[in-house]
């Protein structure tokens, strides 16, 4: 043998021991089935031989047993059935125009702020001349009655004491015009219920009452 073929068998062991070195270190762990000798209980010591050699069959990877039951399936829990609720079994929503109270207000009250009707409060006297002149006009009754018994009757009832005097006359304006003491009658209202008066945009006379 030549003394170059020689030199290169020195070579060759020492990288197939360099290749064997790395394949066993990027060698994962695998599942160990139960009972192997790479699989131990924690705080025992192998069945047989050292923890050097039991280290070395198993790659320096020792596993603990599985804990619970492998083939058991957990259940989701039963948490029943979403209700469906037929539209005609829906229980009836209020209506907006109501009192609160489930009945309905009276007809165009729910039209007017207590706002509006403070303003037109301030307005009685100029009202109350105006209706003096017998002035043919369209009339409407709105029932504000409903404004009297909310968060806002007393800003209202304050507006009514500063224009007493206004609102009185306002009031005899109505009760001295038969046209007008009518329309109020059928509505169930009288002239001494008159809280104020104003001509909207159409030209129609608004009377507000309680």
């Amino acid at each position: 043998m030549s003394l170059r073929k020689t030199a290169l068998i020195p070579m060759m062991l020492a990288s197939m021991a360099c290749v064997q070195s790395a394949s066993a270190q990027t060698t994962g762990p695998t599942e160990e089935a139960p009972g192997s000798p790479c699989q131990v209980t924690p705080g025992e010591q192998p069945d047989s031989g050292s923890l050097t050699d039991t280290l070395d069959k198993c790659n320096g990877v020792l596993k603990p047993p599985a804990a619970g039951d492998p083939d058991m399936v957990e259940q989701a829990p039963d948490v029943g059935e979403t209700p469906v609720i037929p539209p005609a079994e829906l229980p009836e929503q209020q209506d907006r125009d109501s009192d609160g109270n489930g009945e309905a207000a009276p007809e165009g009250a729910a039209s007017y702020s207590a706002g509006h009707i403070v303003d037109a409060i301030g307005a009685a006297g100029t009202m109350a001349d105006r209706l003096q002149t017998g002035e043919a006009q369209p009339i409407e009754v709105r029932d504000i009655s409903i404004l009297f018994d909310g968060i806002d009757a007393a800003v209202i009832n304050a507006s009514l004491a500063v224009h007493a005097d206004e609102i009185e006359r306002l009031r005899e304006a109505v009760r001295n015009d038969s046209r007008l003491s009518e329309v109020l009658a059928e509505r169930g209202l009288a002239p001494a219920g008159v809280v104020a008066a104003e001509t909207d945009a159409s030209g129609t006379l608004v009377i507000f009452a309680r």
